[in-house]
């Protein structure tokens, strides 16, 4: 028998060898407290890093107030993130950089 041969069955004697890729798989299920800490990070309107998603946004120029308000979610909570994303030993954001590169391309300070 070959595997194209489509009306071959399988004889008594033999024994049917699954590939590695074709076996069944096992589904467990999650504890309550994994599902519920997936469901937060899933349902988080800002992401799995909130704080880079802030900061990406003011880089794009967007105040708190506009943030808050395109996500739908407290100021408070987006002002928080946006102060723990001012910390001084992350890399500069990307308006630094672009200030900087203008300042060189164009007048030569900064």
């Amino acid at each position: 028998m070959t595997r194209f041969d489509d009306g071959a069955t399988p004889k008594a004697d033999e024994q049917l060898v699954l590939a590695p890729e074709s076996t069944p798989w096992h589904l467990y299920p999650m504890q309550g407290a994994e599902y519920q800490d997936y469901r937060n990070a899933a349902d988080d309107l800002l992401g799995p890093y909130p704080e880079r998603t802030v900061e990406t946004f003011h880089d794009l120029g967007l105040s708190d107030d506009e943030i808050a308000q395109y996500f739908g979610t407290s100021l408070r909570r987006i002002k928080r993130l946006s102060e723990g994303s001012k910390r001084s030993d992350r890399s500069p954001s990307l308006r630094d950089v672009a200030k900087l590169v203008r300042a060189k391309l164009f007048d030569g300070t900064i």
